[in-house]
């Protein structure tokens, strides 16, 4: 190889390091933050009592307890993308700061003014008070003020308001599911959540926004694709004979199997981009072989 080769070769090795090293801190997630009800609640930190086993994450002291009979899909979406996940989704959350579902449960009239998306929020910022960079932020909230009659236009402002107060924060990346529309109130709240998604890309320029459609999520391998698992096969006793002959669709005739949240992480992963940085090495490694080729 003579000097202006060696030269040529240098450069291109030096424009592709400095490439890869950008774009891996530009795109690569390096945690997932939740926020939501009992579709991302993932329970507290496994080493307290009644704790969710695999939720490892010792300042996780949010949520109530899996909705599910296993993981939820942020936990599966962390293992696909191979980060850690910060949860501080409640099942019963509704949009606003109240809980009814945990209310009516319990009695307790804390929770008429706890555990809402905007008491998540609201807490979060009061304990942690930043968001770390390359952090990928999940909001999936609405079902709740369905199931409490509650303004579909209200939840989806609602929403809205809660991620610009986690830009605030330093979120950078959110990922939002809708809700997949079987009634009118759905047929409301998704064009309004989508409106004001919109809103958001408009107001900060600077934030990645990714729309996560359910009406879009194709369910695969269910052989209980309509009626739920108590109905057909147990009552959320997870080790029972019957839950462990086939998938079902819904745990509890509300709430998806973790069969279901495995694939909606899969469907999930496919609409947040993947690190670029593999993309370039694979090309920087083939440019690299092409130049070698030339150079003999």
């Amino acid at each position: 190889m003579n000097t202006k080769a060696k030269r040529v070769f240098l450069t291109f090795c030096l424009s592709i390091s400095l490439i890869f090293s950008t774009v891996v801190g530009s795109y690569a997630y390096t945690n997932i933050l939740a926020f939501g009800d009992s579709l991302s609640d993932n329970g507290i930190y496994q080493g307290y009592p009644g704790g969710m086993p695999g939720n490892s994450n010792p300042n996780d002291v949010y949520g109530f307890y899996r909705f599910s009979n296993g993981p939820v899909w942020v936990e599966y979406l962390a293992q696909n993308l191979g980060v850690p996940l910060f949860d501080m989704a409640y099942g019963g959350a509704t949009t606003s700061m109240d809980n009814p579902y945990a209310y009516t449960k319990t009695g307790n009239a804390a929770y008429q003014t706890t555990t809402g998306l905007q008491w998540q929020v609201a807490t979060y910022s009061g304990t942690f008070n930043t968001i770390s960079d390359n952090t990928l932020i999940t909001v999936w909230a609405g079902a709740n003020d369905m199931f409490n009659a509650r303004n579909p236009l209200t939840a989806a402002q609602n929403i809205a308001l809660a991620v610009q107060n986690l830009i605030t924060l330093g979120g950078d990346s959110f990922l939002i599911p809708n809700l997949t529309i079987s009634n009118p109130w759905v047929a409301a709240f998704d064009p309004a959540l989508a409106a004001a998604v919109a809103g958001l890309r408009l107001a900060n320029p600077g934030v990645d926004f990714y729309e996560l459609n359910m009406n879009a999520f194709v369910r695969t391998g269910i052989d209980n694709p309509t009626g739920n698992w108590i109905a057909n096969s147990c009552a959320n006793t997870n080790n029972a004979p019957g839950c462990m002959n086939g998938v079902f669709l819904s745990w509890d005739g509300i709430h998806p199997t973790t069969e279901i949240h495995a694939q909606i992480a899969a469907y999930a992963a496919t609409n947040v981009p993947e690190p670029a940085s593999i993309i370039f090495l694979i090309s920087g490694l083939a440019g690299l072989v092409g130049i070698r080729r030339r150079m003999k």
